[in-house]
């Protein structure tokens, strides 16, 4: 396997790969050892924390370069959200000092 890869790195700028999930089957694993990179793939609603996290942990078992993570399947239209995008910041101020000409 090691020089399939290597052969088609030097054939080929990016060579992408779809493995089996890494929870489920040792294969995405493997193959993680021999690649640049892994991008962990979710999907809202199937995929769960835990086994998020699992996969996680068995990357980083055989030393696999995360580069990130991307959701797919996602349903912005689901959210009640009209674009889909949705950011949030609060600040608050509290005084602990009351102004006696206040009172």
């Amino acid at each position: 396997m090691e020089r399939i890869f290597s052969a088609l790195q030097q054939a080929y700028d990016y060579v992408i790969v779809d493995t089996p999930p890494v929870s489920v089957v040792t294969d995405a694993a493997v193959l993680s050892r021999v690649a640049d990179g892994v991008v962990l793939v979710v999907r809202p609603g199937v995929t769960t924390i835990q086994g998020a996290q699992l996969s996680k942990k068995n990357l980083e078992a055989v030393n696999a370069h995360i580069l990130g993570v991307v959701m797919n399947g996602y349903n912005a239209k689901k959210t009640g959200r009209k674009d889909g995008y949705s950011y949030a910041y609060s600040y608050g101020y509290y005084d602990t000092k009351q102004d006696s000409s206040d009172e």
